[in-house]
Parts: structure tokens; C-alpha cells; sequence
């Protein structure tokens, strides 16, 4: 399992991040699980508005095979108890084809960024 976490600055906006999580020129299937655009846009004019540097953080959770039922709901919520985190705005599964003709998924996960700067 690899995790990947990156924290996205309020003044970069929400943009960026929702065209990226949407893009399928590089995922054979994109599926949103969670989420609207304007949970992001809230998030950073809630990080304007209280001085903070950061609005998002972006989670990429890449598990070396398909997950079963329930496997990535507890994976989610121990990254969220470890680092404090409220319920994740948005939630997308993408799948891309390996060489070998089967599918890879991986999930991306977006949470408001509450700490300080």
C-alpha cells in the first residue's frame, strides 16, 4: 500500500485539485464516491477567512491489489484518527489498465485542512 498526502495552499484555490481528481486521460475509469465541487470552494474561503496558509489536504491511497468490502472505509478512518481529520469532502476511485490488461484502482480523498499553518 502506498499513501501519498499533500496539503494544497488557500491561495492556490480549489481548481487545480477538482480538474486533476477528474481527469481521465490517465484513469481508464474515474467514479466519484463522495463530494461536491463547492465543499472544496468552502474549504478554502474557510481557510481565507480564519488566516490560514492551507484549505485541502489530498490523500492518494494506492493499495498493491483490489480491495475487498469495507477494506477501504477502515483505511480511510485510520488516517483519519492518526491525523485527526474530519469527514473527507470528496472521495474519487480511479482505475488504471496495467500492462497486463487488468485494472489498478486507487482512491483520492480530499479533507479540509484544519491545522494551523
Amino acid at each position: 500500500m502506498i499513501i501519498k498526502a499533500s496539503r494544497i495552499t488557500a491561495s492556490s484555490g480549489h481548481t487545480p485539485l477538482y480538474r486533476h481528481l477528474l481527469k481521465t486521460d490517465e484513469n481508464e475509469y474515474v467514479h466519484v464516491l463522495k463530494g461536491r465541487e463547492n465543499d472544496f470552494a468552502q474549504a478554502i474561503r474557510d481557510a481565507e477567512s480564519t488566516g490560514r496558509k492551507y484549505g485541502l489536504r489530498h490523500v492518494v491511497f494506492s493499495p498493491d491489489e483490489t480491495l475487498k468490502d469495507g477494506q477501504f472505509d477502515a483505511l480511510e478512518r485510520m488516517f483519519r484518527d492518526e491525523f485527526h481529520a474530519d469527514e473527507p469532502l470528496y472521495i474519487v476511485e480511479h482505475k488504471k489498465c496495467r500492462s497486463d490488461g487488468s485494472t489498478a484502482p486507487h482512491y483520492q480523498v480530499v479533507y479540509a485542512e484544519c491545522l494551523e499553518n
